[in-house]
């Protein structure tokens, strides 16, 4: 029997108050030291009497359990920044580079 392949890291976390402030807490220690993961929570199974939205999710007051998924976390505005002007430094420098190389082989 084949094994079927989620991107899920767990499916049955418990959804209580504080196992949701528990991968918040992981979710702040991970962004304060620099990491570019985060933890996503997914609701899962709808508690008796409740049912699944249309999209098939289930909202938090609702669930009886989560699913936790990593993430990559998302660029800052000043990341984004940085990294274009890397990139542009980075073709400036390229440019600079074939020019000299051309100079030098039409001498």
């Amino acid at each position: 029997m084949k094994r079927k392949r989620c991107n899920h890291l767990t499916n049955s976390m418990p959804n209580t108050p504080a196992m949701r402030e528990a991968i918040r807490e992981i979710n702040r220690r991970m962004k304060r030291d620099g990491s570019n993961w985060t933890l996503k929570i997914k609701y899962r199974k709808p508690k008796p009497g409740r049912r699944y939205s249309p999209g098939g999710d289930v909202t938090r007051d609702d669930a009886l359990f989560f699913a936790l998924y990593l993430r990559e976390r998302p660029k800052t505005k000043a990341e984004k920044e940085q990294e274009k002007a890397q990139q542009v430094t980075e073709r400036i420098m390229g440019d600079k580079m074939r020019w000299e190389f051309l100079h030098a082989k039409h001498r």
